[in-house]
């Protein structure tokens, strides 16, 4: 099963809040993960402080089965890296508890992208 990557342009606008679109996130329905993760990547994107109470859901949101889910909190993770380093630690310290090689690879991804 293939999954494609929906590319984040100017024109579109989150429709929910972030507590709301944090909720989707640990839902059961995965097309209701993938498109808050979507949403949530543009947060990111255009106003990265507006996730500063969401770090943990993110790191959470990297233990989702789909890809898609996971590739768009990355892509939130990475933008917020370059201003919220410090705060990001201690919850990549909780993910690395439960699995060290998710938490390398997020680790490699933002590196990466800083």
């Amino acid at each position: 099963m293939s999954e494609e990557t929906t590319e984040i342009t100017d024109e579109e606008q989150p429709t929910r809040s972030v507590d709301e679109l944090v909720e989707e996130l640990a839902g059961a329905s995965r097309r209701a993960r993938q498109d808050a993760s979507h949403e949530l990547a543009i947060i990111a994107r255009r106003d990265p402080a507006a996730l500063e109470s969401a770090f943990d859901a993110l790191v959470d949101a990297l233990y989702r089965p789909e890809a898609l889910t996971r590739w768009e909190i990355l892509s939130a993770l990475a933008e917020l890296c370059p201003e919220y380093a410090d705060a990001l630690a201690p919850a990549f310290d909780g993910a690395e508890e439960r699995s060290s090689n998710v938490s390398e690879v997020v680790w490699q991804y933002v590196r990466q992208r800083v």
